[in-house]
C-alpha cells in the first residue's frame, strides 16, 4: 500500500513545475501530482495508491492558536498563485483522482497526518509506505510501516529510525512535545531542540546541566503540545477503505480531458502500472 500525503506532494509538484495549460487553466500542479505518482509507483512495483488531503479547518488550530502561523507578505500574484494551486488540489480530491479510480480521504477539522495514522491503525497488518517529507509522520514507523520523503529520496523504517535515535518511533512524538515543531510554529521549551530531547529520553542528558532542569520544569509545555504534536487527533475517525480496480479507460478520459497527451501517447505504460489485467 503507497499512502499519499496529497498536499505535501502537491506543494512539492507546485513549486518546481512549468505552467502548462488547458482550456486556458492551469493544470500545472494537476499534472506534476500524476507524474510523480506514476514514477513511485514504478519505484515501488505497488499500484495500491491512496490519498489523503488536509481539511482548510483545523481543531489544532482552535487548541493551541499559534498553530502553523507562518504570517508572510504575499504579492497579489503570489497570492493569486497559491490560489490556483488550491484549485487544483481540489480538482484532484473532488474529480480526477476519484474518476480515474483512486479512494481519496478528508475529514474535517483533520490533516492528512492524522488520517494516515488512523489508517495505519486499522491496517496494521498491512506492509505500508508513506509518500511524505513530513517527518511528523514518523511517529508511525514500524515493521510494517516506513516513509519515503519525496524530497530526499530516502526511506525511513522503523530499523533505520532505531539505528539513528535509538529511540523507538513511537517516542518522536515525546521529542517533538518538548522541542516544539518549527514547521508548525509549535512552540517547545525554551533552548530545547530535537537533540537534547534526544538525549534526555536516552539519559544521556547529564541532570547538573540547565536543560536538564529546563525539561523538568517545564511539564505544562509539554502538556500542552502533546495532544497537538501526536497522531492521530483525538477526533480522527474511522478510515473506510475498499480496495479497488483500476481500468485503463478512466485513465484515458482523464488525460483526454486536460489534454495531458503524453499520457495518453504512454497508455501501455500506465496500464502495466496500474492495470495488471488491462481493463
Amino acid at each position: 500500500m503507497l499512502l499519499f500525503d496529497a498536499h505535501n506532494i502537491g506543494y512539492s509538484v507546485y513549486y518546481s513545475m512549468p505552467k502548462l495549460t488547458s482550456d486556458d487553466n492551469n493544470t500545472s500542479v494537476i499534472y506534476g501530482f500524476l507524474l510523480r505518482v506514476k514514477s513511485i509507483v514504478e519505484e515501488f512495483e505497488d499500484n495500491e495508491c491512496i490519498f489523503f488531503f488536509d481539511s482548510k479547518k483545523s481543531f489544532r488550530k482552535k487548541e493551541y492558536p499559534g498553530y502553523k502561523d507562518r504570517r508572510k507578505d504575499l504579492t497579489d500574484e503570489e497570492k493569486e498563485s497559491l490560489q490556483d494551486a488550491y484549485r487544483q488540489f481540489e480538482l484532484l480530491r473532488k474529480e480526477i483522482l476519484p474518476d480515474m479510480g483512486f479512494q481519496c480521504f478528508r475529514q474535517i477539522g483533520l490533516e492528512a497526518d492524522d488520517l494516515i495514522a488512523q489508517f495505519c491503525n486499522q491496517y496494521s497488518y498491512e506492509k505500508k509506505i508513506i509518500i511524505s517529507s513530513d517527518n511528523d509522520l514518523w511517529q508511525l514507523l514500524d515493521l510494517e510501516t516506513s516513509q519515503y520523503s519525496i524530497m530526499s529520496r530516502n526511506i525511513m523504517t522503523n530499523e533505520s529510525f532505531w539505528e539513528e535515535y535509538n529511540l523507538s518511533a513511537w517516542s518522536w512524538r515525546l521529542v517533538k512535545a518538548w522541542a516544539g515543531c518549527q514547521t508548525d510554529t509549535v512552540q517547545g521549551v525554551k533552548g530545547i531542540g530535537p537533540k537534547t530531547a534526544i538525549k534526555y529520553l536516552n539519559k544521556e542528558l547529564k541532570k547538573t546541566t540547565k536543560k536538564y532542569s529546563d525539561i523538568i520544569l517545564n511539564n505544562d509545555v509539554f502538556d500542552r503540545n502533546f495532544p497537538i504534536v501526536s497522531l492521530p487527533h483525538k477526533k480522527t475517525k474511522e478510515i473506510k477503505y475498499e480496495k479497488r480496480k483500476l481500468k485503463i479507460k478512466d485513465f484515458l478520459k482523464v488525460f483526454k480531458k486536460y489534454e495531458f497527451y503524453s499520457f495518453s501517447n504512454d497508455a501501455k505504460n500506465w496500464m502495466k502500472l496500474f492495470c495488471k489485467k488491462g481493463k
